[in-house]
């Protein structure tokens, strides 16, 4: 039980004393949520945007397999 609450403080002294300089290229949460809000805004445009015309081709295809199933009965 003692050694739970040892290990963390233990953990960060040897990162202090064993540091070294990191030079790190990160995404700010700022930019992050600014990305994923882009991504999901095409997404959903391209979705809003090409909803008509695929659903006007699903009906052109299903009236022309309509009229060749009734021609051939």
């Amino acid at each position: 039980m003692f050694y739970k609450k040892l290990f963390p403080l233990l953990i960060f002294n040897l990162l202090l004393i064993l540091r070294e300089d990191i030079f790190a290229q990160y995404i700010d949460p700022g930019t992050g949520s600014y990305l994923f809000q882009l991504i999901m805004a095409g997404v959903l445009a391209f979705i809003f945007f090409f909803r008509r015309p695929i659903m006007n081709l699903k009906l052109f295809f299903k009236k022309i397999l309509n009229k060749h199933n009734k021609l051939n009965e």
